[in-house]
């Protein structure tokens, strides 16, 4: 199976998630993300939120059908408090044999 470069073999703290997918909600708490199995995840943001791009970004560049990764801690509920939010990971991930 090919995994995009760096995330393969990376130890996240315990509690720690990390979620990919595409951005099919979004209001001033947070976003919804579909996974790739279709299922969904809830994001919460906060002030802390780090959002980045190419350079970084703010909560208004997180827009619906966007693709994103998350890391985070996951809650109780199922959800995801965000540390930081990557934008546009599709285009800049490289693909390893």
């Amino acid at each position: 199976m090919r995994r995009p470069a760096g995330l393969s073999g990376v130890q996240q703290p315990s509690g720690t998630e990390v979620v990919r997918g595409e951005i099919i909600s979004k209001d001033e708490q947070g976003v919804t993300v579909k996974l790739a199995d279709e299922s969904s995840k809830i994001i919460l943001l906060s002030e802390k939120t780090e959002i980045n791009k190419a350079t970084e970004a703010t909560v208004g560049d997180l827009t619906v059908g966007e693709q994103i990764m998350v890391f985070g801690q996951k809650n109780s509920d199922g959800s995801v408090s965000a540390n930081q939010i990557q934008l546009n990971f599709e285009l800049r991930r490289r693909e390893l044999p």
